[in-house]
């Protein structure tokens, strides 16, 4: 097997186009086989990979001047005004995100290009197997959804993220509260009372992060991408317009400084959090948290995600696929007459019990 890089420094090409050298179709990057393959001949080619995306310093002001250049086209959708960028090699004919035919080729995109990408390692098959069987362990599915379910179109994007790294050191203070109870009053009158006894709490927190994710993509959003967790970022490898070829990824609309603001806030809530549990505490009056943050880096990565529709009974369902792990989410339709069995189920479990309760009683 030829390594394509090779082959594409010969020929030069200006658009960066990526051709098979055996019968000139277009070349697409595998999931399965890590490297470029063409679908019309069969050839195969191998990708040399440089595993491990350096992070950039933040606070040196530092930021990557590549931008995406000549090696990537612009499509827009003119139903729902997404934007995906292709490589040359690839023409937009469907929207990954609303599924209409109606896109067309825009401006040149502007702004940072990617320092690293996780390269998909489900090709689009063992997708649609995780869906089946994401689906099929759904209780309250309608049966023709387990035994019919399909999906109708399945689209490979990169979505745009910052990796942000970080060491934190916080100083806190705060009224904590612990509640116990206490018999009181005698006779008719003796009770049980809930009390609360408070404690100050002040001291020092050091903390780690690796890692935090911020989605920038405008298409997706934070939530999904956290319920798509884990990414197997070890397999992450420095950027390569060639993982692109066959799929499309999205451009961030969030810049690095907006998103290290919402990562900062994010990272904020955890600390509070990690200081909360160090305490057996079960209110809180007040508690002052102040972190400072240093040694900040970041990587302005691709993360692999299929998106799919599929249709049921005129309405469209949406599901995404973790690219690299398999994992699935998203919603399904509901059977309202398996959730009314259910009720039913329920509701003559408990009439049995109470029944039984009477019975014992009697």
């Amino acid at each position: 097997m030829a390594d394509v890089m090779d082959l594409y420094n010969a020929e030069q090409h200006e658009t960066e186009v990526f051709k098979c050298p055996s019968c000139g179709a277009n070349l697409v990057f595998s999931p399965a086989k890590q490297m470029l393959v063409c679908d019309h001949c069969g050839g195969e080619f191998e990708m040399g990979k440089t595993y491990g995306v350096q992070p950039v310093d933040f606070a040196t002001g530092e930021r990557p001047k590549e931008t995406w250049g000549e090696e990537t086209v612009v499509y827009r959708c003119e139903n729902c005004g997404a934007k995906e960028i292709l490589a040359r090699t690839e023409i937009a004919k469907t929207c990954p995100f609303c599924g209409t035919t109606n896109v067309v080729a825009t401006d040149e995109l502007s702004g940072m290009k990617p320092n690293g990408v996780l390269p998909f390692l489900f090709d689009e098959e063992a997708a649609k197997k995780n869906f089946l069987a994401w689906v099929k362990k759904k209780w309250f599915v309608p049966n023709k959804l387990k035994k019919q379910a399909a999906a109708d179109q399945m689209n490979g994007v990169y979505s745009p993220c910052w990796l942000f790294n970080a060491n934190s050191d916080s100083v806190y203070n705060g009224r904590l509260g612990e509640r116990y109870t206490v018999t009181v009053g005698s006779g008719k009158n003796r009770r049980t009372e809930t009390r609360i006894r408070w404690f100050l709490v002040s001291g020092n927190f050091s903390r780690a992060f690796e890692d935090y994710i911020v989605e920038a993509s405008p298409y997706l959003t934070q939530r999904q991408v956290d319920d798509l967790r884990p990414y197997r970022l070890e397999k992450s490898v420095a950027y390569d317009q060639r993982f692109l070829a066959g799929f499309a990824a999205s451009h961030y609309d969030k810049d690095m400084d907006t998103s290290w603001l919402e990562a900062r806030s994010g990272l904020d809530k955890i600390i509070r959090q990690e200081i909360l549990n160090l305490y057996h505490a079960d209110v809180v009056d007040f508690l002052n948290v102040s972190s400072f943050y240093k040694d900040v880096t970041f990587r302005y990565m691709l993360l692999p995600i299929w998106i799919c529709n599929y249709r049921f009974n005129t309405k469209i369902y949406h599901f995404y696929v973790n690219g690299s792990t398999g994992k699935v989410i998203g919603k399904v339709p509901r059977s309202p007459l398996k959730i009314g069995f259910f009720t039913l189920g329920m509701l003559a479990l408990a009439a049995l019990l109470i029944w039984l309760i009477l019975t014992y009683l009697n």
